[in-house]
């Protein structure tokens, strides 16, 4: 982190030492005490259900680390302007966007565009149309969740290389999504968590909100994810 470095399994906090340096650094810092008031009851409490969010934190939690241990996409729906992508600012803010992968419509096309989830500490699609996981190909998102070995072309190279398919996913779309099952109804129930946002009762700017939120509360949004991490690694043991 920006002031030191925390053992996420104990709670553990370092102080940065510089005979220590640490390889790639999240670009919040770590208080404790901070809390995020203003992004639970000011933004969040206006557009998701109380059970929602509960369920919001433990998935978005995953993206710390970048491992997906409730090995499922996560996919937001409702209309523009009600905060998926203000929401998805903030988490890439915190996370920092270099760890994020964007996804494309180049992943069904192209054989190439694998390897630049290599890395990754969640994949993201910001905008995705209903018909796109209407394909037989979309049965390759279960592959990125599940925790299978995938092949990546990597073009400078000419070689392949080997990429874990356990990345947390978020899919934002405006409408509803249409589904290829072909047959396999059991393996995307238990693959696809749903949020669907409401319309919020206020006329705040999400986008400024979210601007405030990132300077003012990103210490507090970290403390969220890490008790939503402890939720999480409970529930996956059970």
């Amino acid at each position: 982190l920006a002031n030191g470095v925390l053992q996420i399994d104990n709670s553990q906090f370092h102080v940065s030492d510089p005979a220590k340096p640490v390889r790639e650094t999240l670009p919040v810092k770590y208080d404790p005490k901070a809390q995020c008031e203003v992004f639970l009851k000011g933004f969040l409490a206006h557009i998701l259900k109380a059970d929602d969010i509960d369920l919001l934190q433990r998935y978005l939690s995953q993206t710390l680390e970048g491992i997906n241990h409730s090995q499922s996409i996560l996919v937001l729906t409702g209309d523009a302007g009600w905060g998926k992508s203000s929401l998805m600012k903030i988490l890439g803010a915190l996370v920092g966007w270099s760890r994020v992968g964007i996804v494309r419509e180049q992943l069904f096309k192209n054989e190439f565009e694998l390897a630049h989830y290599a890395g990754k500490n969640f994949l993201f699609h910001p905008d995705m149309p209903t018909d796109f996981l209407n394909r037989p190909d979309a049965s390759l998102f279960k592959q990125l969740v599940g925790g299978d070995p995938l092949w990546a072309e990597v073009k400078a190279e000419d070689e392949r290389m080997v990429v874990e398919g356990n990345f947390p996913v978020v899919l934002a779309c405006n409408g509803k999504p249409r589904i290829h099952i072909d047959e396999d109804a059991p393996a995307w129930l238990r693959r696809l968590v749903v949020l669907s946002f409401k319309q919020p009762g206020h006329e705040q700017h999400f986008g400024k909100m979210a601007e405030l939120i990132l300077k003012t509360e990103s210490s507090g949004i970290l403390n969220w994810l890490l008790a939503g991490r402890a939720k999480q690694i409970g529930r996956a043991h059970v």
